[in-house]
């Protein structure tokens, strides 16, 4: 027993071991007048650099218990022991916004932003978000620039270009209007009432995003509608009707 707790065993896993519940565990090494090393790491026993990294250099406990490889809950528990007084909420969430603030360099900052340089951009390079060089920018005094005349510094740069339409491919969502007019130019009709009117495209699948031709079925508008209501509405009542069986 106290080899194993001068060796830092957790009492569970003696528990485990021997055969008995944690709580008799902990009370036999009470009993014993046995301790377990201090698991606590050294620099948050150390006060003066706990309140230099919390007060001074404004780092919250996540950035703590990241440098000492803690949880946020033992550095709280650190902070405590020091007498050191936590930040509320509120309190917290101004000085990230203050760190945030102060990683971006001004005026270089400013010159890159006259020159053509888009918040992105300076996002990226200062490691924040567009939002926080707005803000700096803003209370330097600097206007920001509207859409239209952020897309004429755009259009000059064709890597800003590249990246623009990189970066907004993922939002473009298939409507199917080509695939419409496809089915309309092949005299596509209606699969279910042979109509060749107000012909829509109906996946298979359920994915609007599956624009496969396989997955692609011609209906007309009312087919359309009551097919989709029945999937939606019919398909529900059954399974409530057989208890819950899924349907195959």
């Amino acid at each position: 027993m106290a080899a194993k707790v001068a060796s830092g065993t957790r009492g569970e896993a003696i528990a485990a071991e021997v055969g008995c519940s944690a709580p008799m565990v902990y009370k036999t090494v009470r009993d014993l007048g046995l301790t377990w090393p201090h698991r606590t790491p050294a620099k948050l026993r150390d006060r003066e650099w706990l309140r230099e990294q919390y007060i001074d250099k404004l780092w919250g406990t996540t950035a703590i218990a990241a440098e000492v490889g803690c949880s946020d809950s033992t550095v709280k528990a650190a902070l405590k022991r020091c007498g050191i007084p936590t930040r509320t909420q509120m309190e917290g969430r101004g000085v990230r916004s203050a760190r945030l603030r102060s990683a971006v360099t001004m005026p270089d900052a400013a010159e890159q932003y006259r020159t053509g340089k888009t918040l992105v951009y300076l996002g990226e390079r200062y490691g924040v978000s567009e939002h926080v060089v707005r803000e700096v920018l803003v209370d330097a005094g600097i206007t920001i620039r509207t859409k239209a005349a952020a897309w004429e510094f755009i259009k000059k740069d064709p890597v800003h270009v590249a990246r623009r339409k990189q970066a907004q491919a993922h939002r473009r969502r298939p409507t199917g209007v080509r695939d419409v007019k496809r089915l309309i130019e092949q005299d596509a009709i209606c699969c279910w009432c042979q109509s060749p009117e107000d012909i829509e495209q109906h996946h298979i699948n359920a994915v609007r995003s599956d624009t496969r031709s396989e997955n692609l079925a011609p209906l007309c508008r009312a087919c359309h509608a009551k097919l989709e209501w029945f999937i939606n509405h019919a398909t529900d009542g059954l399974r409530r009707a057989y208890g819950g069986v899924p349907l195959d």
